[in-house]
C-alpha cells in the first residue's frame, strides 16, 4: 500500500509539472524531458554503460540500447518503478535523481507558467497545494522506518 501512495505521488508531481510546462509553451515540455534523456544518455555513454545487457553487438546493439535505455528512462520518470533501481537498469543515483526531479519539476514548472503574470493570489494558492504534496509524500516515504505497526514485530528484536 505505500509504495502504491509513493507512486501515485511521483506520477502525479511529474503530471502536474509536465502539464504547467505544456499549459505554458509545448516547447519546454519537450526540453525539459528530452533534456533530463539526453543528459542521461550522455553519462551512460561516459561510463561506459550505454550498451544493454541483452548480448547483441553492433549497430543492432547499439540501436537496441538507446531503445531499450529511453524507454527504461521515461518510464521511471513518470512512474518511479523501483524496479529499474538495478545497475543494469538505470542506477540508484539516476533512479534517486529521477525521483528528486519529478519532485522539483513542478516548482520549476509554476516558475515558467507565472512568468510575467501579476496572480500572487494564484501562486500562493499553488504553492499551498503543492507544499500540502510534498508534505504527504515525505510522510508516506519515511513511514516505513517510524511507524510503530510496520516494525513492531522487528522490535523485540533489535532491527528497528
Amino acid at each position: 500500500m505505500l509504495m502504491t501512495i509513493i507512486s501515485m505521488l511521483h506520477n502525479l508531481s511529474m503530471s502536474v509539472g509536465c502539464a504547467l510546462l505544456a499549459a505554458n509553451d509545448s516547447s519546454l515540455l519537450i526540453y525539459f524531458v528530452g533534456g533530463n534523456v539526453v543528459v542521461f544518455l550522455v553519462f551512460k555513454v561516459a561510463r561506459n554503460d550505454f550498451l544493454y545487457w541483452i548480448r547483441v553487438k553492433g549497430a543492432a546493439g547499439v540501436a537496441i540500447s538507446f531503445m531499450f535505455r529511453v524507454v527504461v528512462k521515461v518510464i521511471v520518470d513518470f512512474t518511479g518503478l523501483v524496479q529499474m533501481r538495478h545497475p543494469y537498469e538505470l542506477g540508484g543515483a539516476w533512479f534517486t535523481a529521477s525521483v528528486v526531479w519529478a519532485q522539483i519539476l513542478p516548482f520549476v514548472a509554476l516558475e515558467f507558467f507565472f512568468e510575467g503574470e501579476k496572480k500572487e493570489e494564484v501562486r500562493e494558492r499553488s504553492e499551498a497545494k503543492r507544499n500540502g504534496e510534498m508534505a504527504k509524500w515525505l510522510l508516506t516515504a519515511t513511514s516505513t522506518t517510524t511507524n510503530p505497526h510496520i516494525c513492531s514485530a522487528r522490535r523485540s528484536s533489535g532491527q528497528c
